[in-house]
């Protein structure tokens, strides 16, 4: 049953809450977050330029390469994560500010009634659609092709960094993207559709929006059923705390197994037979899942004050377990495979013995020997030792030639 929906007159029709409100600002979130990205790049690609330049490169060829190159770096990953991320909540936030709505009430952050078992059985059942979504990856892949991760540098993240990195990536990619798509697809983008809309209806657009964000058909079709799975669980618990735990905990553990997997190929049949376990039990509690939803009271949003979500605690233990558990069991990445070419680059000469003011034997980059000089700055010198010494200077290359 639609609820009806109570507005003031005196309220502009553009800033009157429902379906029409939440998509055309998702239509503004998906350009803002594609202008990220794009300026994401851009700036990664000339601090990459700048730094060779002034490390000494001249060649205009080489300079496009490396600008080529660090988009497909790890550092270009990082830098749209988080931006991107933290563009989308602002428009969240944003959206909630414009129809003068509670935060917390509007974005789905309340609290559930949901036991730890409940929970715990619904997590494993998200196993089932995840599956299911990679299966129709691999039809559109193998139908229409697919672009390589590398195009964003998941695939460097993957195969390269330390323990301590590779385990900071896992938590960045499971936690920020977990909470932040959640709380704007799942807690403002759905609840806005279900004030008009019927559940049906606004279950999948929700879920199709999802997916088409992602970008890639691939990925599209692979988000897809989770996507659904997510938005009817939002809508059966009236929060956003579920779906933002299962979300963080398949970026999480993908993350994990694409790592350990690139990392060390030899571990792909352990990985193979943990990854059946875990579905053999999702398809056990899939059924479980589904009687524990429709015994859920649906929460209409806007129907009645909840308490707001505390996740703080929450989040930084499970974050410390899990954090732990990488640690230990992810192996760590091969050494960066294109070194900065600022940090690499011999110097123009290497100066023996330097003094301050003297003549210095030094080996050029070209293999001749010449003399260093160092001299102080001009204004601490008097002006007739300096062109003493410069005269003493050109003699010393005269004698040296």
């Amino acid at each position: 049953m639609t609820p009806q929906v109570i507005e003031s007159i005196d309220q502009p029709s553009w800033r009157r809450d429902g379906p029409r409100f939440a998509l055309v600002a998702w239509i503004i979130a998906t350009i803002a977050l594609v202008a990220t990205t794009v300026g994401a790049a851009m700036v990664v690609s000339i601090v990459a330029t700048v730094r060779a330049a002034l490390g000494g490169e001249r060649s205009a060829e080489r300079l496009g390469e490396i600008a080529t190159e660090a988009i497909g770096a790890g550092a270009l990953a990082w830098t749209v994560v988080i931006a991107s991320q933290v563009v989308l909540f602002a428009c969240a936030w944003l959206a909630c500010r414009v129809l003068q709505k509670p935060v917390s009430e509007r974005l789905g952050l309340v609290a559930t009634n949901l036991s730890l078992v409940q929970g715990a059985v619904l997590l494993t059942a998200t196993t089932v659609p995840f599956a299911a979504g990679l299966v129709a990856a691999g039809l559109v892949s193998s139908a229409f092709g697919s672009s390589s991760d590398d195009a964003v540098g998941l695939q460097r993240l993957w195969l390269e960094g330390s323990r301590g990195a590779s385990v900071a990536w896992i938590l960045v990619i499971a936690l920020l993207p977990g909470f932040v798509e959640e709380v704007f697809y799942r807690g403002f983008l759905l609840r806005g559709l279900l004030l008009r809309w019927s559940p049906a209806a606004s279950i999948l657009t929700c879920g199709l929006l999802f997916a088409v964000a992602h970008g890639e058909p691939a990925w599209a079709a692979a988000l897809f059923p989770l996507g659904l799975w997510l938005s009817w669980i939002a809508w059966r618990t009236g929060s956003v705390a579920m779906p933002f735990a299962m979300h963080a905990g398949v970026n999480g553990l993908w993350t994990a197994g694409m790592m350990t997997l690139y990392r060390d190929p030899a571990s792909e049949p352990v990985l193979n037979w943990i990854a059946i376990a875990m579905l053999a039990l999702g398809v056990v509690a899939f059924p479980w899942a589904i009687a524990i939803l429709q015994r859920q009271p649906v929460v209409e949003p806007g129907a009645a004050e909840r308490r707001p979500l505390s996740l703080l605690p929450r989040v930084a233990a499970v974050a410390a377990v899990a954090g732990t558990l990488f640690f230990v069991l992810v192996p760590p990445g091969a050494a960066p495979s294109a070194p900065d070419p600022v940090a690499t680059r011999p110097p123009p000469y290497a100066p023996r013995n330097r003094g301050w003011g003297g003549r210095n034997r030094c080996l050029h980059s070209d293999g001749r020997s010449g003399r260093h000089r160092v001299l102080p700055h001009a204004r601490d010198r008097h002006p007739r030792r300096a062109a003493e010494e410069r005269r003493r200077h050109r003699r010393g290359d005269r004698d040296a030639r």
